[in-house]
């Protein structure tokens, strides 16, 4: 596209430049993204730097904040419409004041729940870039609904990072993000006055962005000056302006809507920001008449959360900036189904429009209490459930209700809701029933099962144990429940056990330059991956992402084929539930099988935890090699030495880990003692069942239900002193579901038994 010049003689010139500018602008123009976000139309915004900062009364202005709720209600209160927290500093997770990663799912669900769109930043550094993609994957995938790059002085040229590498770096950070999220919301945040950072990558990162923030700040750069200001709009307008009009090729597409950040905090005793200031460069935005934003300036935000006074809050609560583009447009509609009785529905509204939205769940036309965020959850619906669902949508230009989504309630199938979760020699198997009946699993290496484990209890809610399992197998099993003559079954299903997770490198995704090679003999499959190492940041990573199925600990092994151009620094890093590690390589040596480069890791069931190879090795003329992963569950965590639980089984009953000391079903027994007993602890009427019978003179038999594989069972009795004594001649057997001790020459009386259970070794 050819470029224009800006006009400068009279009113014909200026409006010749303007539409020519204009129409360079709708050549690059930015679809809605994920989410309905607008880039051009963002509305207010701000910046929150340490989330316990922001939460703790706002630094004093806002008394009624004292936690993530009441944070996020005020934004709403002041119209707020979407809020940008730190997620990492460079490549690295920033905690905030905590000891886990501050941008976390939780924050993000009650950012949702006030209705607030939530992006994630770090502050970037140059220094790993792919590792910086990496955790703007992490933070989309705990839900955020857009990634900001703060990219500063680090990407100019002579920079101890970018060197002259910048503008090639940027080039990859935006091919990487663009490329894992083609639909989400990316901004970048530079300087506002280009010509003082002239070497700064600002068309690479404007190619790929949404939107440009400029970090405004009136009183860091003009200090007391009362006209600071109207100095800071005019020169950043101006600057962008004219940079705009420079671009030409490709890079006439790097021309996006400016969104300030402005400036609301006090960098000195001297240099004082007001409330007035902000209600300035509010009244500059809206009424500028050739704004540098081609679209005009409709996006504001304002750093920081936690050092605006009351003044400043009350200047942003009472200025509106962007289009009001009318009632929310409902691009999600709600949608009717039809489910069985005892199922879970979620119905979804969502769409584009001026956030924030406001929500009002309604059924057969009445609301819903506490139903307001943009997700309705209904769980164990029962046909009293049945009927019509909408909601009521507003923001700030009116309300809209929904279509009407119609949910329709049957009676389940007899047997419905089967599932299982293992481990690596235990699995969990449950189903539901339409009316008490017993429980039964069926279950073995073939499609035709050869062991069972019985409950004779009747119930709706069957929740079966199987112990004795192999690691690493696949098993197959059908459900059988009775109930009076009646006998149901459910045939067909199958899970595998946790073991190893192999990833070839077939399977992982890469960045920049890898050749394929076959020739070293002590490869693994078919052939490897190669990539030249370089001294400086990395330009090449393979990242191999497994599909966690069995939550918990895992051993991490790489392999490759060893050689004598191999790079003895080969940068790996693992990523786990919890933080990370990277470790140094050497691949002239070792290669050919499985070497451990990482031991008893916590993942997520998912896709959260991934391995990274990259070439930043800081050595010349070598190669790194990306060959095979394996994930390697620990099967010990599933006989623990202490009053501990696996992830897997704590997941099943709790939703994710839990307390091993606690007894959340009063039963008297902790969680930990659950978990070995075989029982279920968070139903007290799941228990090991022991008793004594006696068969005639002198003998009596002691027996337990339900016995589990992997434990000893110990019988103890008390002796005339007092002591509790074990049995050791005594040996049980397991006639059926149970399992028997036999005491014969036993004396007439009373006599106290109690039972020791362990694990097996």
């Amino acid at each position: 596209m050819t470029s224009c010049p800006v006009g400068r003689g009279h009113a014909l010139s200026f409006k010749l430049a303007l539409s020519c500018f204009l129409a360079a602008f709708a050549a690059s123009a930015q679809p809605i993204r994920d989410g309905g976000i607008n880039p051009a139309n963002l509305g207010k915004g701000d910046w929150i730097w340490y989330v316990s900062w922001a939460t703790n009364r706002l630094g004093g202005s806002a008394p009624s904040v004292v936690n993530l709720p009441t944070l996020m209600a005020y934004y709403r209160s002041v119209g707020i419409q979407y809020v940008i927290v730190k997620a990492g500093t460079g490549s690295t997770n920033f905690n905030g004041s905590g000891s886990s990663p501050q941008f976390n799912s939780n924050l993000v669900h009650h950012a949702h729940v006030a209705g607030l769109l939530i992006f994630a930043y770090t502050r970037s550094y140059d220094d790993d870039v792919q590792g910086e993609i990496n955790m703007a994957e992490r933070c989309f995938a705990l839900g955020a609904d857009g990634w900001v790059i703060d990219a500063e002085a680090e990407w100019e040229s002579g920079a101890s990072q970018a060197g002259t590498n910048g503008p090639a770096r940027a080039t990859q950070y935006g091919q990487g993000l663009r490329a894992l999220f083609p639909n989400k919301f990316i901004a970048h945040a530079p300087f506002p006055i280009i010509s003082f950072h002239s070497s700064f990558p600002y068309k690479e990162f404007g190619l790929f962005c949404d939107t440009v923030m400029p970090q405004a700040y009136w009183r860091s750069i003009y200090d007391d000056d009362p006209n600071a200001v109207s100095l800071m709009f005019t020169r950043m307008d101006n600057e962008y302006r004219n940079w705009q009009n420079s671009l030409t090729g490709i890079y006439t597409n790097a021309v996006k809507p400016l969104a300030p950040i402005a400036q609301a905090w006090s960098p000195s005793a001297t240099a004082i920001t007001t409330g007035a200031d902000i209600d300035e460069f509010f009244d500059r935005l809206r009424t500028n008449a050739n704004p540098a934003s081609v679209t005009g300036y409709k996006g504001i935000s304002f750093w920081r959360a936690d050092l605006k006074t009351a003044d400043m809050w009350s200047a942003i609560n009472t200025n509106v900036l962007g289009d009001a583009p009318g009632l929310p447009n409902l691009t999600m509609q709600p949608q009717g189904r039809t489910v069985p009785v005892g199922s879970n529905v979620t119905f979804t509204a969502w769409g584009s429009g001026s956030k924030p939205f406001y929500y009002r769940w309604r059924f057969n036309g009445t609301n819903l209490s506490g139903a307001i965020s943009p997700n309705l959850v209904l769980t164990n619906v029962q046909l009293a459930k049945a009927g019509a669902y909408s909601v009521v949508v507003s923001n700030v230009s009116g309300v809209v209700t929904s279509a009407v989504a119609v949910l329709n309630v049957i009676e389940p199938p007899t047997l419905f809701n089967v599932a299982a979760v293992p481990g690596a020699r235990q699995a969990i198997v449950s189903w539901t029933s339409t009316n008490p009946a017993s429980s039964r699993v069926e279950f073995g290496l073939t499609p035709t099962p050869d062991t069972s484990v019985d409950h004779p209890m009747l119930v709706t809610n069957h929740s079966v144990l199987l112990s004795g399992l192999i690691p690493d197998t696949n098993y197959f099993f059908s459900v059988v429940s009775r109930a009076g003559s009646n006998t149901y079954r459910s045939d067909g299903w199958s899970f595998p056990t946790a073991g190893d997770l192999i990833l070839d490198n077939t399977d992982a995704t890469y960045t920049g330059t890898w050749t394929t090679g076959t020739t070293s003999p002590d490869r693994f499959g078919s052939d490897y991956r190669f990539a030249g190492t370089v001294t400086g940041g990395s330009t090449a990573s393979a990242i191999y992402t497994p599909l966690i199925t069995t939550p918990g600990h895992y051993d991490v092994f790489i392999w490759y084929p060893q050689g004598g151009n191999r790079s003895t620094n080969t940068p790996v890093s693992i990523f786990f539930n919890g933080g990370s590690l990277t470790v140094r390589v050497n691949q002239e040596s070792g290669g050919g099988g499985w070497r451990l480069v990482g031991s008893k890791l916590n993942f997520r069931a998912g896709t959260n935890g991934f391995f990274r190879i990259h070439n930043g090795a800081g050595e010349p003329d070598q190669v790194v090699l990306a060959d095979a992963v394996r994930f390697a569950y620990r099967a010990d965590q599933d006989t623990p030495a202490g009053p501990v639980v696996p992830d897997w089984w704590a997941a099943h009953y709790f939703g994710s880990v839990a307390n091993p000391l606690l007894d959340p079903d009063g039963d008297g027994y902790p969680t930990w003692a659950e978990y070995l007993l075989g029982t279920a602890p968070t139903d007290s009427a799941s228990r090991l069942t022991f008793w004594a019978e006696r068969f005639g003179p002198g003998v009596v038999v002691v027996s337990l239900r339900p016995p589990a594989d992997g434990r000893i069972y110990r019988l103890q009795e008390m002796s005339g002193s007092g002591l509790w004594v074990t049995r050791p001649d005594l040996l049980p057997n397991s006639p059926g579901d149970r399992f028997s001790f036999t005491i014969t020459n036993a004396m007439d009386g009373s006599k106290l038994f109690r039972l020791g259970v362990e694990w097996a070794p």
